[in-house]
């Protein structure tokens, strides 16, 4: 039988669906890719057909979240005008909630495909590191601040949003509704993209530049 596009996306997402399902059942570690295809009824060679690890399916999970997530903060755009921090928590408050539900394996992903390190492509798309960065520098140059985005700006704001996403969830009975700790950080980046621009604009850049301390989110600062 001849498999079609329209078969493709449906099996696709009956694996997404699945594997979400037994994630948040069995949790991320215990779950197998042959559980995963048992639970999508496929074979365990037609679900690589699709995703190469089970890393790759919560990474896909983790990125369709993501891409909803900017769909409702472009919504609220269009509804009121922002200032530049007030866009910057928009964004991660909308990021935060649509990752709310993979809360329990985001670490994972986190810890490997959303590495700083990690490159800006994905499969010939780009990754949602990519995805995300771009949002960022969409408002940033809105509020005029085009030239503070430099490789070494962007690099540091998204390791401040890693730790953030990983304090925001690890802390317990922490939810998105517990929004000034998030407010703060975002305030802070925020100063410290203005700060990185304004120090290193008169000066070559020879080497990587220590963290601002109001970076170092270390939770006996911070009181969270």
């Amino acid at each position: 039988m001849r498999v079609t596009a329209e078969i493709k996306t449906v099996t696709r997402q009956r694996i997404l669906d699945a594997a979400q399902k037994l994630f948040a059942e069995q949790g991320f570690a215990a779950a197998t890719t042959r559980d995963i295809a048992r639970a999508a009824e496929i074979g365990a060679g037609t679900l690589f057909n699709y995703f190469p690890t089970k890393e790759s399916i919560s990474l896909c999970l983790v990125s369709e979240a993501h891409a909803q997530a900017v769909v409702h903060f472009h919504a609220r755009l269009s509804r009121e005008p922002l200032s530049l921090e007030e866009e910057l928590f928009a964004h991660v408050a909308a990021t935060l909630r649509k990752l709310k539900p993979f809360r329990k394996y985001l670490t994972t992903v986190l810890d490997t495909s959303l590495s700083p390190l990690t490159s800006d492509q994905a499969d010939g798309a780009p990754s949602l590191r990519a995805a995300h960065l771009e949002t960022v520098s969409q408002i940033v140059s809105r509020h005029g601040q085009a030239e503070a985005l430099s490789t070494v700006a962007l690099h540091l704001y998204w390791t401040l949003y890693t730790v953030l996403v990983k304090r925001h969830f690890a802390a317990p009975g922490r939810h998105v509704g517990a929004a000034r700790p998030v407010a703060g950080d975002v305030r802070r980046l925020a100063d410290d993209l203005r700060e990185f621009h304004t120090t290193s604009r008169n000066r070559r850049v020879t080497s990587c530049r220590p963290l601002p301390n109001s970076w170092k989110l270390c939770p006996s600062r911070s009181g969270s």
